[in-house]
């Protein structure tokens, strides 16, 4: 193997691999609290991203459907499929720049669920203090990182090596390469119509000699 075939068998790898892992970080973001909310009560309430930002779920297993695609995908397809990668990374980070732009519009349906209490007004009437939590820019980066993936796939996959096929389709022949014919059976021999007549004569003409008392080998 050369070295550039080297170097696209690590970044295959390398591009196959990073996608899936920044996937099942946004899972784990997605569980965090990203926003703590303290009501005028002096009631403390922890918004998680479920709450904050329930659109990261999807993200992920379709950044996994992407990842799977890629490695069956042609090198036409490839770049497209980059290019979708990106966008979902820039989705992620849409996402967490909303809730981070404005805490207690994410952490609202935590409030409406705990008190009952609806509409934004009525919300942000209750909320005494709302602080961010370090998740949402730990998200906002992993999204970053998977839009990065995605443009660096969309411009490096028509590189990447071949898979090489551990099964090919023999090829009927014999050791040295040569197809082989199959034989043809041998045609039966032709039966002489003559000879079968005489020697049926014969035959008959024996069991008349002993038929008459005389020997039909002395002949």
């Amino acid at each position: 193997m050369t070295t550039d075939a080297r170097h696209g068998a690590r970044v295959r790898l390398a591009s196959l691999l990073l996608p899936p892992v920044l996937a099942v970080a946004l899972f784990v973001g997605w569980a965090q609290p990203w926003v703590q909310v303290t009501l005028d009560d002096g009631v403390r309430i922890a918004a998680a991203g479920d709450r904050t930002a329930a659109v990261l779920p999807a993200i992920a297993v379709a950044s996994l459907a992407l990842t799977s695609a890629l490695a069956l995908a042609s090198p036409r397809i490839r770049p497209a499929l980059g290019a979708l990668l990106a966008l979902l990374g820039a989705l992620v980070v849409a996402v967490s720049a909303r809730a981070a732009g404005d805490p207690v519009a994410a952490a609202s349906s935590s409030v409406t669920e705990l008190t009952g209490v609806e509409g934004e007004r009525s919300v942000r009437a209750l909320v005494d203090v709302a602080t961010l939590t370090p998740w949402p820019i730990i998200v906002a980066v992993i999204g970053g990182a998977l839009s990065a993936a995605g443009i660096a796939i969309a411009l490096t996959s028509r590189m990447w090596p071949r898979p090489i096929q551990r099964y090919d389709r023999p090829e009927s022949g014999d050791a040295g390469g040569q197809r082989s014919t199959p034989e043809r059976s041998a045609a039966p021999p032709a039966v002489d119509a003559d000879a079968s007549d005489r020697q049926r004569d014969q035959s008959i003409g024996d069991w008349d000699a002993l038929s008459d008392g005389r020997d039909p080998t002395a002949r």
